[in-house]
């Protein structure tokens, strides 16, 4: 980068560089799940998914698979999330169902939709 070569150091290189471009592919992976496939508007509980996961899971990535409450209400600490996805089953399950796919199967059901749909699109109907 100029940054290194201006500086003489791979320094630069080494920590943000290289790191960055090692950890996208697992970063893209993750982040597809918030928001891909979701309508656009106002509703923050339509235009982004909550996704089922594991506990440890959710504890690793402090409660974000919760996502949709997490836009929807910004203000609740990550640690409350859990209590606020079990408050809004209802709204969230209407809502969620703009989503496609959904989320409420995984990660990996997730992806295994996202695949799905991409390589054998449904034929537009005249």
């Amino acid at each position: 980068t100029l940054g290194s070569y201006v500086l003489e150091s791979p320094v630069l290189w080494r920590i943000w560089v290289f790191p960055s471009l090692l950890g996208q592919p697992f970063l893209r992976y993750y982040l597809m799940l918030e928001h891909f496939g979701c309508t656009h508007g106002a509703n923050m509980l339509a235009n982004t998914r909550t996704t089922i996961t594991s506990p440890w899971y959710r504890a690793l990535a402090w409660q974000m698979p919760f996502h949709a409450e997490h836009h929807a209400f910004p203000q609740i600490p990550f640690h409350a999330l859990p209590r606020a996805h079990q408050q809004l089953q209802e709204p969230l399950a209407s809502s969620q169902s703009s989503c496609n796919p959904t989320g409420q199967d995984g990660i990996v059901a997730f992806h295994k939709a996202l695949l799905a749909t991409l390589l054998y699109p449904q034929k537009q109907r005249p």
